[in-house]
């Protein structure tokens, strides 16, 4: 099997998922910005089903290391394909009713995009795992989704970061920061602004640092 672009698949993976996070930081979202997404999961899955369709084409030839080193690499694509599909939930909602209900709709259709393509990378994990097609594996039931933005839970510990204790990261959670990304990719001077009189001596530059490097960005 061609080795060459593998790793750059994760590096791509991790790219449209900052890039669509950072086109719906906005909130209402634009002609221009929609397409942007859209040509950014449309990229994604061009460049990510050709390879795991030869992984499944070409399974039994591997070698265990082989299927290891493969592994990771749709691990690494799986890791932030995943973390997209929860994240978008997380980004910044508009204010207006009708505006909240498109931002809404988009959200929830940009998941159902992304869904196929999460199915994929579980199954061809866990074909390199067991060294068997998938149809030679008990099926797996997909996680069922969550009916409303409302009814998740999922935050990251943001008290993880030298400098942010409980307090503040009540106050970041109020601004609508609640993820390692959201913070590796928020601006330092807003930051201290949706902090007042607490952000006035943070040093909110290396909590973006720290937040990049436990997001997995470079």
């Amino acid at each position: 099997m061609q080795r060459l672009g593998q790793v750059g698949l994760v590096a791509y993976a991790q790219m449209a998922r900052v890039s669509i996070l950072r086109a719906m930081d906005g909130g209402a979202l634009g002609e221009d910005q929609e397409h942007q997404i859209g040509a950014h999961i449309e990229g994604l899955a061009s460049n990510v089903q050709p390879f795991l369709a030869e992984i499944l084409l070409t399974l039994e030839q591997l070698s265990a290391s082989e299927r290891e080193q493969l592994g990771e690499v749709v691990e690494g694509v799986r890791r932030h394909v995943v973390a997209l599909h929860d994240e978008l939930e997380l980004a910044p909602w508009p204010t207006g009713t009708s505006q909240r209900q498109s931002f809404s709709q988009i959200v929830a259709e940009l998941r159902q995009r992304l869904a196929p393509l999460r199915a994929e990378l579980d199954t061809a994990a866990q074909s390199l795992q067991s060294g068997q097609h998938p149809e030679a594996s008990e099926p797996q039931q997909p996680a069922p989704e969550p009916e409303t933005p409302q009814a998740r839970s999922y935050r990251d510990n943001l008290t993880t970061i030298h400098g942010i204790g409980p307090a503040l990261q009540q106050r970041l959670d109020r601004a609508g920061i609640c993820t390692y990304i959201q913070l590796a990719l928020s601006n330092p001077e807003e930051l201290r602004k949706a902090l007042g009189e607490a952000g006035r001596l943070a040093n909110v530059e290396d909590w973006i640092v720290q937040a990049r490097s436990l997001a997995g960005m470079p």
